[in-house]
Parts: structure tokens; sequence; C-alpha cells
């Protein structure tokens, strides 16, 4: 389980750093809780929370959705409560449908 986690990481990593080129997009507070938290709590706050991110908001402006933490959560699904799994598609969900 524990290279899962290191892999998790490393994609969070990886996606932030394209998602900063593409969309301007800057994870500043994830960062900080990664090193108080540990990433998968942090991962699972951010995604549990009832705000839609302006880190999100931004990347569905630029069609990057697929750079977003709530699809690296659902990428991972193994490392993850169904909590999470669910309300990380709900978000992409309502972002994706037409108000």
């Amino acid at each position: 389980m524990k290279d899962r986690k290191e892999l998790f990481l490393k994609e969070v990593i990886d996606r932030e750093a394209k998602a900063k080129k593409m969309a301007k997009n800057v994870h500043g507070r994830f960062q900080e809780m990664i090193r108080t938290q540990g990433t998968i709590e942090a991962a699972s706050k951010l995604v549990i929370s009832d705000q839609i991110s302006e880190g999100l908001k931004r990347l569905w402006l630029n069609n990057c959705l697929d750079l977003s933490l709530e699809q690296t959560v659902l990428d991972f699904p193994d490392l993850f409560t169904e909590e999470v799994l669910k309300k990380a598609k709900k978000k992409l969900i309502e972002l994706n449908t037409p108000k």
C-alpha cells in the first residue's frame, strides 16, 4: 500500500506542475496540508469539502479537469473511502453538467 501512496503523491505533483502551466493553477494550501496531515488525509479533506475550490474552477475553465485532485483521487480508488470517491465524482459531474 505504501508504494501506491507514493505513486499517488508523485502523480499529484506531476499533475500540479502541468496544471500550473496550463491553467495558472496553484495548490498552495494543499502542499501545506500534505506536510502537516499526510497526502491521503489532505486529499480526502479537500475533496470532501462542499466548496468547489478556486483551483478546480480554473482547471474547469481551461478544460483541464483531468489534472484535478478529484480526478487523481478517482484514478487511485484503492486509497480512498467510498465517501471521498463519491464526492470527487460528484464534483466533476457537477462541473461538466450544463446549467
